[in-house]
């Protein structure tokens, strides 16, 4: 089993695996996205109540299959391989909201 995060996974030549290339991945959001409260609460998900107590959490890791237009799907997760050994996908779909779709 790898010990990292997704992006060091990405990033590693090493491991063995089916990888997209780092460029398609985003750990994080933008503060443009994170400090505007209709875009961030786009990315606040549902997940189990065990991952945590509200049912939601805010996922800012993504894939990008491409950067050409808005209209490419992206793939938001949350990352609880730390406390629960799983990965948490939460939306897969169009664009969400940012300075360039608005």
């Amino acid at each position: 089993m790898f010990e990292g995060s997704v992006y060091m996974y990405l990033e590693q030549d090493e491991v063995e695996g089916f990888k997209c290339s780092p460029q398609r991945h985003a750990a994080r959001e933008s503060d443009s996205v994170l400090q505007n409260s209709k875009w961030r609460s786009e990315r606040e998900l549902p997940v189990p109540t065990t991952v945590d107590p509200t049912g939601r959490t805010l996922m800012q890791a993504h894939f990008k299959p491409t950067h050409r237009d808005q209209f490419a799907p992206r793939m938001y997760y949350f990352d609880d391989m730390n406390s629960s050994g799983k990965i948490y996908i939460g939306y897969v779909g169009r664009h969400l909201s940012n300075t360039k779709t608005s």
